[in-house]
C-alpha cells in the first residue's frame, strides 16, 4: 500500500515537473522569438536612420 502510494506521488510530481518544464520551454521560445522580432525591427530602424543619414552625407563624399 505504501510503496503503490509512493509510487502514485513520486510519478505524479514527474508529471508537474515535465508540464512545467514545458510550460517553462514554451515561454522561453515565445520571448526568444519576441527578442527576435524586436532586434529585427530594431535592425530595420537603424537601417532606415543610416540610409536617410547616408542620403544626406553621399554628396559630400566620394
Amino acid at each position: 500500500d505504501i510503496l503503490d502510494y509512493l509510487y502514485g506521488y513520486i510519478n505524479l510530481n514527474i508529471n508537474i515537473r515535465a508540464e512545467l518544464l514545458e510550460e517553462i520551454i514554451i515561454i522561453a521560445v515565445n520571448a526568444l522569438g519576441n527578442l527576435f522580432w524586436y532586434v529585427s525591427r530594431a535592425i530595420g530602424v537603424l537601417r532606415a536612420i543610416y540610409g536617410a543619414f547616408g542620403l544626406l552625407l553621399r554628396p559630400y563624399g566620394p
